[in-house]
């Protein structure tokens, strides 16, 4: 039952872009996660961030994170990660 348990969470903030509070507000006012209750975050990495009006919304889906290292760098800069590290 625990496991099967999520809620719909939408936290609404007013940050403002500076200490000023005359100034702008951020672009995104509200984060939407899938969660259990009692957790702050989403554990399945899927939040819908929500700007002022109905066309302002951004979609961030992702895996959760592995712990990698990076196992060498080539000539041109480009880093080459291996899948996991042996820590």
């Amino acid at each position: 039952y625990q496991k099967m348990l999520r809620l719909l969470k939408k936290y609404t903030f007013g940050y403002h872009m500076s200490s000023a509070k005359s100034s702008e507000r951020v672009p995104t006012r509200s984060i939407i996660a899938s969660s259990y209750p009692g957790a702050l975050s989403s554990q399945d990495e899927y939040y819908i961030l929500q700007g002022k009006g109905a066309r302002n919304v951004m979609v961030v889906a992702g895996t959760p994170l592995a712990t990698t290292k990076i196992s060498k760098e080539t000539e041109k800069g480009e880093i080459i990660i291996s899948e996991k590290s042996e820590s």
